[in-house]
């Protein structure tokens, strides 16, 4: 929701999802993490059209599992890759959501 205006208008908007544990439903912090979201429009029938990219890099700092992930790429026995993710979130569901 605070990044809806900028979503809107197509910006780049950089987030983080949080992280809920293990125990929830859906948990988008172990799925994709740190994303980037661009080409955010609103199509002619009314849905939320996104794209999410998302990359596969160890560049932050942190647990002991980022860490040696890290240092495996940087040997050179993990490659960095990036998904992009096209998201269509439907009309009705936006109407809920900015209500």
């Amino acid at each position: 929701m605070q990044n809806k205006d900028k979503i809107l208008k197509g910006e780049k908007v950089t987030m983080e999802f949080p992280n809920y544990g293990y125990n929830q439903k859906s948990n988008l912090h172990y799925a994709l993490g740190h994303i980037d979201i661009r080409n955010g429009y609103i199509d002619k029938e009314g849905n939320l059209r996104i794209k999410v990219y998302d990359t596969y890099d160890f560049n932050r700092k942190g647990n002991f599992l980022i860490q040696a992930g890290r240092e495996e790429m940087f040997k050179g026995n993990l490659k960095p890759f990036f998904t992009i993710n096209d998201i269509m979130v439907p009309k009705d569901k936006i109407n809920e959501i900015l209500k």
